[in-house]
C-alpha cells in the first residue's frame, strides 16, 4: 500500500526527456539555424569574390620612387655659416637649415607608365646668361674653390642657391612598352620668398652640343601654377624645333626637354609637372628633388657680381 500524502511517483527521467523534445518545434532547433548559417557564408563568399574582382580590375596607382644619386650633401646648418661679415639680421640667409636645392648628378623618378631622368647643372652657363649660384655673402667672405673640389661641391659647402636662368633638364620615357601622350607640361610655385642678397657666381664657359627642346618659366607671374611656354634656346645656335603639345614618348622615342626658370622678384621653391594619359588612364606626375622642391633665386638690391680671378684663378673679386 502506499502511504498516505506521500507522492505519486512521475514517470521516469528517460520518458520526460523524450516528452520535451517532441514538445519543441524542430524547425526553430536544427532547420532554421542550419539555413541562417549557410546564407551568412553564402553572403560572406559573394562579398569576398567582389572586392578580389574589383581590385584585379584597376589599374595600379602611379607612384614616384627616386633612385641614385640625390645631389648634394646636406651642408652644416647655422646662421654663423656665411661667416662674419653676414647681415646681423640674417637678411640674406636661409630662414630654414639649408639643402642644395639643385642636383647635377641625374637622377630617376619613375610610374608604371614612364621615367623621367632629371638634373640641374647652374655650373652650364654658356645656353644663355644664366650666371651659377646665388651665394647669401659678400664677396670678402667668400671662399676658395679649391683645385681638389669641383664648383658644385663649393656650392653646397656655401649655401648656395641656383640663379635665376638655371636650367632642369629631363629626359621623359615610356615604359613597359606603354606609349604615354603629354597634354600639359606646367611648374607649381610652392614658395616665394624675397630674393637672396649676396655674390652672384659666374664661372667660365663650360658647354657644347645643346640641341634640345625648351621651355621657359616666368615665375614672377601672378598664378601658383604656371604653364610652360616652348621657346628657341636663347643663345644656341641650332636648337631643335620646340615640340608642341600634346606629345607622344614611348620606351623607343625619348624626350629630352630643358626648362629655363627665369625670375627677377623671388627666391623661388617649385616642382615641374606633367599632365598626361596612357592605357585610358589620366593623372598628374611630379618632379620633385627627392622629397623637397627644386630652388631659383633673383638677386636682391645689394648683390654683386663676382668672378674667379688672381694669380689662382680660384680667388674671387667684383666684376664680371
Amino acid at each position: 500500500m502506499t502511504a498516505p500524502n506521500s507522492p505519486t511517483p512521475g514517470p521516469p527521467i528517460g520518458n520526460r526527456f523524450v516528452r520535451w523534445i517532441r514538445s519543441l518545434n524542430i524547425w526553430q532547433v536544427v532547420v532554421a539555424p542550419v539555413i541562417v548559417g549557410a546564407v551568412l557564408l553564402l553572403v560572406a563568399v559573394l562579398t569576398a569574390g567582389d572586392k578580389t574582382d574589383s581590385t584585379a580590375t584597376q589599374p595600379s596607382q602611379p607612384s614616384s620612387t627616386t633612385i641614385s644619386n640625390q645631389g648634394p650633401s646636406r651642408s652644416p646648418t647655422g646662421p654663423d655659416v656665411a661667416g662674419p661679415d653676414s647681415p646681423p639680421d640674417g637678411s640674406g640667409m636661409h630662414a630654414e637649415p639649408y639643402s642644395p636645392g639643385w642636383s647635377k648628378n641625374p637622377f630617376i623618378v619613375k610610374n608604371d607608365y614612364f621615367s623621367v631622368t632629371a638634373s640641374m647643372n647652374p655650373r652650364q652657363s654658356c645656353t644663355d646668361s644664366s650666371e651659377g649660384w646665388i651665394v647669401p655673402s659678400p664677396v670678402r667672405s667668400l671662399t676658395k674653390v679649391s683645385p681638389q673640389e669641383d664648383e658644385d661641391a663649393w656650392a653646397a659647402r656655401s649655401q648656395a642657391v641656383p640663379y635665376s636662368g638655371a636650367k632642369l633638364k629631363f629626359t621623359i620615357q615610356g615604359l613597359n612598352g606603354r606609349t604615354v601622350i603629354i597634354t600639359h607640361f606646367g611648374v607649381l610655385v610652392v614658395k616665394r620668398e624675397a630674393p637672396l642678397v649676396g655674390s652672384i657666381t659666374k664661372f667660365y664657359a663650360d658647354c657644347g652640343g645643346v640641341t634640345h627642346s625648351y621651355f621657359e618659366a616666368d615665375l614672377d607671374k601672378a598664378s601658383d601654377d604656371l604653364t610652360l611656354e616652348p621657346v628657341q634656346g636663347d643663345g644656341i645656335e641650332e636648337v631643335e624645333p620646340v615640340v608642341p603639345l600634346p606629345h607622344s614618348v614611348s620606351e623607343s622615342d625619348p624626350e629630352q626637354w630643358i626648362v629655363t626658370l627665369d625670375t627677377s622678384t623671388c627666391h623661388c621653391s617649385v616642382v615641374p609637372y606633367f599632365d598626361y594619359t596612357s592605357d585610358g588612364v589620366a593623372s598628374r606626375f611630379e618632379i620633385k628633388l627627392g622629397v623637397r622642391p627644386w630652388e631659383v633665386s633673383a638677386a636682391a638690391p645689394g648683390s654683386n657680381q663676382v668672378v674667379q680671378g688672381g694669380a689662382d684663378y680660384h680667388t674671387w673679386t667684383i666684376g664680371g
